[in-house]
């Protein structure tokens, strides 16, 4: 598995379903035609400040993000498909 550097981070997208195995609505029509959802797979440690001190990332490793659809760069690594992007790609994390 590669490491990030600075404030990106690795997410392999989600399938595209409506609703969990619950049968509850996950994101609406229009946020599904907007939005791509997926799964942090790995995060890097942070970037600095002007002043030299780590800011920490608020997204880890197992968290479900939702991004805007099209950001990213395709990678694939360890015959896995991922996207690398930037923390602040990042629009939502679904708790």
């Amino acid at each position: 598995m590669l490491k990030p550097m600075f404030d990106c981070i690795l997410v392999k997208k989600m399938d595209e379903a409506d609703k969990s195995t619950g049968g509850i609505a996950l994101v609406g029509n229009e946020a599904k035609d907007r939005f791509e959802r997926g799964i942090v797979k790995a995060v890097g440690p942070g970037r600095r400040s002007n002043q030299d001190v780590l800011i920490s990332l608020t997204v880890k490793a197992g968290d479900k993000v939702m991004f805007d659809r099209g950001i990213g760069v395709p990678i694939t690594v360890d015959l896995e498909d991922l996207h690398a992007m930037f923390e602040g790609d990042v629009r939502f994390i679904i708790t």
